[in-house]
């Protein structure tokens, strides 16, 4: 996340740069040319972008295990897709600040810089938007209706429904 300090009479953003663990400075007085403001990473200032289908295959990866090499994360993916596919892949959320590499050791290994939970929540509100105008309970049914579940489901489910009526107050 940026900092902020006040500089003489201007306000100085001060963002780390990924690459090589230094900061960069910008003024507001001054006027940002596009190749200061891509090689600051002014973008973190935004939310974080919604993860691809083939980000979240990788970020799944990262959750269960914490650090992974793109080696072990192209092996794990089990696609058809190429090394250098995985690679670029990686790349790209690494830009979009996903993962993070570390680069303490060799070979480089990656981590999840989002938390599974956070995202899963954000994806999930997004689809329930999309698919029902924001209606949970027309979501979860939607959901639990398009695949088979089994009595143990069935039991976590009354015991949810039983935790929002009591924290509801309807019991």
């Amino acid at each position: 996340m940026p900092s902020i300090k006040k500089n003489f009479s201007a306000i100085v953003f001060t963002f780390p740069d990924t690459t090589s663990k230094q900061y960069s400075n910008i003024s507001l007085t001054k006027t940002i040319d596009y190749d200061l403001f891509r090689s600051t990473n002014w973008f973190v200032m935004r939310k974080k972008p919604t993860p691809t289908d083939s980000e979240l295959d990788v970020l799944n990866l990262l959750w269960q295990q914490a650090e992974q090499t793109v080696k072990e994360v192209h092996e794990n993916l089990a696609a058809a897709k190429g090394y250098t596919t995985t690679l670029k892949i990686m790349q790209i959320m690494q830009e979009k600040q996903l993962i993070e590499r570390v680069c303490e050791k060799r070979p480089h290994r990656y981590r999840a810089l989002v938390s599974q939970k956070k995202t899963q929540t954000s994806l999930l509100s997004q689809w329930m938007d999309k698919l029902t105008s924001g209606s949970a309970a027309e979501f979860a049914m939607k959901a639990i209706d398009s695949k088979p579940i089994s009595n143990d489901e069935v039991a976590q489910l009354r015991d949810l429904l039983d935790q929002i009526e009591e924290k509801n107050g309807k019991k």
